[in-house]
């Protein structure tokens, strides 16, 4: 976990666990992520609690980087270093120019998620244990009645209890 992808000369502010993406009873696509911070990360987790961080953004290698106009794969085995160098494809269409651009498709590589204030995909928010429970639209109607959210939902850890020896 990276603060604004950070990753030069700073070490990960946290760590992610897991992360899967859903598909929502309304049919969109979410990533869902289980992170952790530190304590010392104070500063950033005061950020996160007054939501001037509330997104994310994720850096990833895809498993395909294709051509607009024609299809060609500049993580195939036809491509050459040139390819991605100069973003044109062995038709002569180059990346940025009349119209071409590059089509992302699968994961190839996921490298890390980072903190930041403005994600590049839209609505990438970052929500409270009780926002991902109850739904957005519901956190906000209580909270706007005066009713602290957080108050109306239990969270609890199941647990094994040690066995007692009674001898």
């Amino acid at each position: 976990l990276h603060n604004l992808h950070d990753q030069d000369i700073a070490l990960p502010v946290g760590r992610v666990f897991c992360c899967e993406v859903r598909t929502t009873f309304s049919g969109t696509t979410e990533l869902r992520t289980l992170f952790y911070l530190p304590n010392s990360e104070v500063d950033l987790i005061a950020k996160l609690e007054a939501n001037v961080v509330d997104e994310v953004s994720v850096g990833f290698l895809p498993k395909k980087i294709q051509c607009s106009k024609c299809g060609f794969d500049f993580l195939g085995s036809e491509a050459t270093f040139e390819n991605i160098w100069t973003l044109t494809c062995n038709n002569d269409h180059t990346i940025g120019e009349d119209g071409v651009h590059s089509k992302l498709s699968g994961l190839g590589q996921w490298m890390e998620l980072s903190l930041v204030s403005k994600g590049a995909a839209n609505n990438a928010k970052i929500l409270s244990r009780t926002k991902q429970l109850m739904g957005e639209q519901e956190y906000n109607r209580l909270a706007a009645s005066g009713v602290k959210p957080e108050a109306t939902t239990l969270f609890t850890i199941a647990t094994k209890e040690p066995k007692m020896d009674m001898q």
